[in-house]
């Protein structure tokens, strides 16, 4: 089966997320609302669902802990502050990053273990 057809519409896919999420952070900056980060949240959920059924493993582990961020921040108001703010729009610009490794056949080579630590241990506050 030729993968390049999945793969270049995975491509699109992510572009348009990403270019969505990106948009809704900018609006979530303005202030808390639900409604926002349930938005932000469905785009990382899809973006770690597609990048599983892909095989794009490092690409869904950080797409998975961005989502588990947004979850927690959903969940506890107290969780909404700027530095999670600035984690989910930094996130969202590594994923971009990310994508330039797949399309050029390369998705091992994106490594981001030490920012999806940084998300990890605010999960963990």
């Amino acid at each position: 089966m030729d993968m390049s057809e999945f793969k270049n519409e995975f491509v699109k896919e992510v572009k348009e997320h990403l270019n969505s999420v990106e948009g809704n952070i900018e609006k979530l900056q303005e202030g808390y609302s639900k409604d926002l980060l349930t938005e932000i949240k469905r785009g990382f959920h899809t973006l770690k669902g597609n990048s599983a059924a892909m095989g794009y493993q490092k690409f869904f582990e950080l797409s998975k802990a961005l989502n588990d961020l947004t979850q927690k921040m959903m969940d506890d108001e107290g969780q909404f502050h700027d530095e999670n703010v600035s984690l989910l729009k930094d996130g969202k610009d590594k994923l971009l990053y990310g994508l330039d490794y797949i399309i050029n056949d390369e998705p091992e080579k994106f490594e981001e273990g030490e920012f999806i630590e940084k998300i990890n241990k605010n999960l963990d506050t």
